[in-house]
């Protein structure tokens, strides 16, 4: 099955809005995103206060929202005078004082659509011309994963479910200062829900910028979770121009000159995914096979014969997907959720992580060695909200003959995958720095330096949604003839805030203790919602 091309591909991606709350002066902008919504995915719940229709001169309130493989239910009310900013003659640029225009996301119809009315309605995918969300400008992500999205399924597909984004279990947000605003750049610390799970985490910091000698970043809470960080320094790295960095998943520096795409590429089910590794260009593959719950992809490359080293690269993130099929797994806990974090809380870290590894949450990466595939490293959850760059070093000193081959495994549509590639060039002295914060203040000024500038245990406690911290840094001088990458060091974790209700789902958890179920759960859910249950097993 070629997953991009089916007439019938879903993609299950979520409109989130950001709820940050800002004191300075800041621009939003008006993202745009157009396509052919005939196939869309499932269940949003009830709709946000401000999702709109545009209908010629009409505009209506949409309440009640639900989803289905063809279309949008709804109840649709005639907007009152004034109750959307939004306006058709207005620059796609917004003062502050409009603030309410982040929580807009409007449909624009075709002009061969049936007139709507008040009341109950039905909107099929092929009336929808165009999606225009309303964000700050720290809010790309929104838009460029829409963008994305409609891309995987490419001319013919599209996508739009909608939550609220304080109902989505994520991590951290951290915001850079480009020169004119601060630009959301990733989250950090995915998936470390309780204090026993903190790490590290080596975030690519490729939009800042240096403005009258400092770098400017900012961690925020937009969540409904409490976020606790130890430690927030800039690694900075010079190295010669023309090449690139990045920082494994130790904070080793690896140097990046000469990249080799992949000469061949296919997932487990056969599917050629050659061109859509070779270019960091928004082909995605998505892992998601429907005929299997673990999901993966070999690929190979040509081995120099001199290379006693490889270093793989991959462009990835978490799906929305994951992060919807994470939170209904939550919801069976009921009203005992709260008990079981705290006896998350209270397990050896090991025992959780490899909890994780066996239930395949991470990106786990093989090499092919003398016939046998042998693990080399996997990738902690970094969230679903921007893609991000990784480099994993690999000992090729054993690896026989002219050829690598690599095998990327994962549950099913846990991850996606965006471009992969090999470079050989050996590791050379680089100069790093490491930066000490000297400033970091939330928005009543209290001062968190001695929290952030090491591990000690101290935490920068971040416990309410819109809670943030700006952190400032002095920047180093760069020798010439040199570029320079950045990257965020952090530690923490988190802890998610839900209220759940009722008694907990004793039946539905016990198929959760065995480690394949996971993903088996998440393959069956995305063949339900697509109403594909009689094209594909629902049992292994």
């Amino acid at each position: 099955m070629n997953s991009f091309h089916r007439p019938l591909f879903i993609v299950v991606t979520f409109l989130l809005v950001f709820l940050f709350l800002h004191q300075s002066c800041h621009y939003f902008m008006v993202q745009k995103s157009t396509s052919d919504f005939n196939t869309t995915l499932a269940s949003f719940g009830d709709a946000h206060k401000h999702f709109a229709v545009n209908q010629g001169m009409n505009l209506y309130r949409l309440n009640a929202i639900s989803i289905d493989s063809t279309g949008i239910q709804a109840i649709a009310n005639f907007s009152k005078s004034g109750e959307f900013l939004y306006a058709e003659d207005k620059s796609y640029r917004y003062t502050k004082t409009e603030r309410e225009i982040l929580h807009e996301v409007h449909f624009y119809l075709n002009n061969e659509s049936e007139p709507l009315e008040e009341g109950k309605v039905r909107i099929p995918y092929s009336d929808i011309k165009e999606i225009r969300i309303l964000d700050k400008d720290e809010g790309k992500t929104v838009a460029s994963y829409v963008g994305a999205s409609i891309a995987i399924a490419g001319a013919t597909a599209g996508l739009m479910t909608a939550l609220i984004i304080a109902l989505k279990s994520s991590c951290p947000y951290v915001y850079v200062n480009n020169g004119e605003v601060f630009v959301f750049e990733g989250e950090i610390f995915g998936g470390a829900i309780a204090k026993n799970l903190a790490r590290d985490d080596y975030l690519p910091l490729p939009s800042i910028i240096d403005e009258d000698g400092k770098y400017s970043i900012r961690i925020s809470n937009e969540l409904k979770e409490r976020q606790y960080t130890d430690l927030a320094n800039l690694i900075v790295v010079d190295h010669p121009k023309g090449s690139e960095v990045l920082l494994d998943k130790k904070g080793n520096a690896k140097l990046i000159s000469d990249p080799q795409s992949v000469t061949s590429a296919h997932s487990y089910n056969g599917q050629d995914l050659t061109a859509t590794l070779k270019e960091k260009d928004s082909s995605i593959y998505f892992f998601n096979d429907v005929e299997n719950s673990e999901n993966g992809i070999i690929m190979k490359f040509d081995k120099p014969a001199s290379a006693g080293n490889g270093k793989l690269l991959l462009k990835s993130k978490n799906t929305l997907w994951g992060d919807y099929v994470f939170g209904e797994f939550l919801k069976s806990f009921g009203s005992y959720f709260d008990e079981w974090m705290e006896e998350l809380a209270e397990k050896p870290a090991s025992d959780a992580l490899l909890n994780g590894r066996e239930r395949n949450f991470p990106l786990s990466i093989y090499i092919k060695d003398g016939g046998q595939w042998q693990m080399v490293e996997y990738l902690n959850t970094v969230g679903p909200m921007m893609f991000r760059d990784f480099i994993v070093p690999i000992d090729l000193n054993e690896i026989a003959g002219d050829e690598v081959e690599i095998k990327i495994e994962t549950g099913f549509m846990f991850w996606e995958i965006d471009y992969a590639a090999m470079d050989f060039t050996d590791d050379m002295d680089l100069d790093v720095s490491y930066l000490l914060p000297v400033s970091a203040t939330n928005a009543t000024g209290e001062d968190f330096r001695s929290k952030l500038d090491k591990k000690d245990g101290n935490f920068m406690a971040q416990e309410n949604i819109g809670d943030r911290t700006d952190i400032v840094f002095n920047v180093p001088l760069m020798k010439e003839d040199n570029e320079r990458s950045v990257f965020l060091h952090t530690h923490g974790y988190y802890e998610l805030i839900r209220d759940f209700e009722g008694p907990p789902n004793i039946a539905k958890l016990n198929k959760f203790k065995e480690a394949t179920y996971f993903s088996e759960y998440s393959r069956l859910g995305y063949i339900k919602t697509l109403n594909w249950e009689d094209n594909y097993a629902l049992t292994k």
